[in-house]
């Protein structure tokens, strides 16, 4: 079970609880917490602390935020930044996320006290669609394509006569844009077996 914990001061957390023993989770700073489909992973969102907000700069919806995703067999955690979207396949061997376009743009930003290039953030404003990656989760291989705008993972059932349910195959599709030509093109990609 996963839920937020929203106390009267200070930052919010998710908390994870087993049904099964009284091992328990937090992720720090969590919100809108979703379990995987086979209860081993739970994704969150996580917000800025507290103390940085009122010094942060405004939010930017197109810089996206941070995904931690939590391994409830033992604890560890992964963290991507910059995430616009997200979705685990069926069985749960793959994380696909879409990465912000301005993800670069904000990591080299000048300073304040330097006002130079400010077209730079401009340009990556004009640019559509952002990265796609899929992290095979039990080997860390990472498939990756750009100028994706729309994207959906699927996980196949393998079975046949005779044969019980089986862990299948896993895809994902998305829509690229070519900014030269402004069309979009659709890709069905095989990112592996679960």
């Amino acid at each position: 079970m996963a839920a937020e914990e929203r106390p009267d001061r200070g930052d919010r957390n998710v908390r994870v609880w087993s049904t099964e023993s009284d091992v328990t989770f937090t992720i720090e700073r969590g919100l809108s917490p979703r379990i995987s489909r086979d209860s081993r992973w739970v994704s969150a969102l996580q917000e800025p602390p507290l103390v940085d907000s009122n010094t942060a700069r405004p939010k930017n919806q197109r810089a996206g935020q941070t995904l931690v995703l939590l391994d409830t067999q033992d604890g560890s955690r992964r963290t991507f930044d910059f995430v616009l979207s997200y979705d685990l396949t069926y069985f749960s061997s793959h994380l696909a996320y879409l990465q912000s376009p301005e993800a670069k743009a904000d990591e080299e930003e000048p300073s304040k006290g330097n006002a130079t290039k400010p077209e730079a953030k401009s340009v990556a404003k004009e640019v559509k669609g952002g990265t796609l990656h899929t992290v095979e989760l039990v080997s860390d291989r990472v498939f990756t394509w750009q100028n994706v705008t729309q994207y959906a993972a699927h996980q196949e059932i393998n079975h046949g006569t005779g044969e019980s349910w089986k862990k299948g195959y896993a895809y994902v599709a998305f829509v690229t844009h070519d900014q030269e030509t402004g069309h979009d093109r659709l890709e069905i990609a095989f990112v592996g077996h679960a």
